[in-house]
């Protein structure tokens, strides 16, 4: 019986403990990433609309592609994509694209299924010159106790921000290696447009 009563104080101990650091811990928070892009934002725009471009540079979606579907349209407001994985880096969610700036900034919100929180993410994009500043970046809040505590236990922000890191990288790539438009292509296409209108 004395040893069954310090394992419960023992245990007891620890839960107050465990409370306090959660406690302890804020509810909300955020993180971002920059990087500068040589291409035009409407060039990037088209990569972080279309939800299916958006996973292709998104570093989770390396991690098992299989594990993914997709509902809604393909791009803009509604487009929505889901993973199920047994990968604890993963495991089961979604992100739905909620508002779009053509050509400046698209948003989201993301779900995780036994998370009580809410989550968003967004792409912004910045004219800079002939470049672009493309800033990814994720905000939390309401996180409940539970999670709170285990975001206590570690630095989860430092430990995402090589991650979003690698993605705008991976964008980077992606965006650059785009074919540029031979000059008599485009000046066809000014044409015909400035026609288009006088008529």
């Amino acid at each position: 019986m004395k040893i069954l009563k310090i394992i419960l104080i023992v245990i007891a101990i620890l839960v107050v403990a465990g409370l306090g650091i959660a406690m302890m811990q804020p509810a909300e928070g955020s993180i971002e990433s920059s990087i500068v892009i040589n291409a035009s934002p409407e060039s990037i725009y088209e990569e972080a609309v279309n939800i299916k471009k958006l996973d292709a540079w998104s570093p989770w979606y390396k991690i098992e592609p299989s594990a993914y579907s997709y509902e809604g349209p393909e791009e803009g407001v509604g487009a929505t994509s889901k993973w199920d994985s047994e990968n604890p880096d993963l495991r089961k969610g979604s992100i739905t694209i909620i508002e779009v700036i053509p050509n400046e900034l698209v948003k989201t919100e993301m779900k995780f299924d036994g998370m009580d929180a809410n989550f968003g993410s967004w792409v912004k994009i910045e004219q800079d010159g002939d470049s672009s500043k493309v800033t990814w970046g994720y905000n939390y809040s309401d996180l409940g106790l539970f999670w709170r505590f285990l975001f206590g236990l570690g630095d989860m922000n430092a430990e995402m921000l090589p991650k979003f890191e690698q993605g705008l990288n991976d964008l980077k790539q992606i965006v650059e290696s785009k074919p540029t438009p031979e000059p008599e292509i485009m000046e066809e296409e000014m044409a015909a447009d400035s026609l288009a209108i006088e008529e």
